[in-house]
């Protein structure tokens, strides 16, 4: 009988922004691993970013972190070999993970050197936290499990690369210890990722979550918000609370669709903006082309800016499913994976596989950028000419896409859509 070793995650965003990953791995009896990966045709990060949206896309507002569910499956590749690893490294744009690792290191290492994990309401800086973690359940299936434990070559790579912590756990608080972990990584935003059953029971888990909350530069004032009527994906309409601003920001249009780049206060020489992606036809779907083009080619303009204040919550249990439409599956498979580098002391005859994936995402967006913070304006100064040139005029009061990127190193952090209130 196959025995499943899960992986789950779990994230939250917010403006403040949380999500968490959690992948747990289980074991099933017999098998070796397979022995090859195919290479070709291997797609960017921001490929596999939007193709990710749209297998989870539920029809609904959704909001999911790629960034966090690839820091998640890095952790697992670097204890795992063969197709098993590679089908990993291809799915999400990774040509080398010990590139990865050091840029995962270096990243950790530029947050924790500029003291942007602390929210100060005065200075304004903004709060970016990543946890990562391992679990491992010396209750599993005992005492068949009982003297499985991480390598320590598996350990030391999640301890230097990704600065996690390394836990034990039994039976009694294999799922609250971990969802203690995540709540409190996640300020509370994440409760309850990992469900207390038996259907997600687990050998080891490994889990990230991001926490980001930050002021916009240039703040909405509430005075200017008003209701709106929102057009709805199924043609009906609701009346919504709109920010109102107009300002220089960055602005693309074209045939098929509008988009704004709305940059967030870092306090740091970290540049974060939120971009949203406004098609002209709802029936029209915003890809990794679209994305690559506002990235490459906004302009600075002056823009009468209307979008709508939102918050919205997202789980998927069953994500590893639509994981393998992105190129996974020898990881998913009992037989086939790959995941020897990770234990010591694995009974003969037993293969660790991920059996579960878990992601759960919250985000909230209000006038401030996040939950609540002192006016404060910064920049624009580029805008102080003579006579304004006329405003574009960008209202997103149908369906749209959004993303919360990083412009310095191109890792989309969070992305989304709202469709509907």
């Amino acid at each position: 009988m196959k025995k499943s070793t899960i992986i789950a995650w779990s994230f939250v965003a917010i403006i403040v922004l949380s999500f968490v990953s959690v992948i747990v791995l289980n074991f099933a009896k017999g098998g070796s691993g397979g022995e090859t990966a195919n290479k070709d045709n291997a797609p960017t990060s921001l490929d596999s970013d939007v193709k990710l949206m749209k297998t989870i896309d539920n029809g609904g507002n959704i909001i999911f972190s790629p960034f966090s569910i690839k820091m998640a499956f890095m952790m697992a590749a670097n204890g795992a070999s063969g197709a098993t690893k590679q089908e990993i490294l291809d799915a999400f744009g990774v040509s080398d993970l010990d590139s990865f690792n050091q840029s995962a290191k270096n990243a950790s290492a530029v947050i924790e050197s500029e003291e942007r994990s602390e929210y100060d309401t005065d200075r304004k800086t903004m709060a970016f936290e990543i946890g990562n973690s391992i679990w491992l359940n010396k209750d599993y299936e005992a005492p068949t499990f009982a003297n499985v434990v991480f390598s320590p070559q598996f350990t030391a790579k999640v301890q230097e690369f990704f600065h996690g912590v390394s836990n034990v756990v039994g039976k009694a608080n294999r799922v609250t210890a971990v969802n203690a972990w995540i709540e409190e990584k996640t300020h509370g935003k994440i409760v309850g990722a990992l469900p207390d059953s038996d259907d997600f029971d687990y050998m080891s888990a490994l889990v990230n979550t991001i926490y980001f909350k930050a002021e916009w530069a240039n703040q909405f004032t509430e005075a200017a918000t008003q209701k709106r009527m929102f057009t709805n994906k199924n043609g009906t309409t609701a009346s919504v609370d709109f920010m109102n601003k107009t300002e220089g920001m960055g602005y693309f249009e074209n045939g098929k669709f509008q988009a704004v780049e709305i940059p967030y206060y870092t306090g740091s020489d970290a540049q974060i903006s939120m971009f949203i992606f406004l098609p002209k036809k709802t029936s029209s779907e915003i890809d990794a082309n679209d994305m690559s083009a506002v990235f490459a080619n906004k302009t600075s303009e002056n823009v009468n800016l209307s979008i709508p204040k939102f918050k919205t919550e997202f789980k998927d249990t069953g994500i590893k499913d639509k994981l393998a439409q992105l190129g996974i599956v020898e990881a998913f498979n009992g037989e086939r994976a790959q995941f020897g580098g990770t234990y010591d002391n694995l009974p003969a005859g037993f293969n660790a596989y991920i059996g579960f994936v878990i992601h759960q995402a919250y985000i909230e967006i209000d006038e401030n950028g996040t939950e609540a913070a002192a006016t404060t304006i910064i920049g624009g100064k580029n805008l102080a000419i003579a006579i304004p040139p006329t405003p574009k005029e960008f209202v997103a009061d149908h369906p749209f896409t959004y993303v919360i990127r990083d412009n310095s190193s191109g890792d989309v952090y969070f992305m989304g859509k709202i469709v509907s209130f």
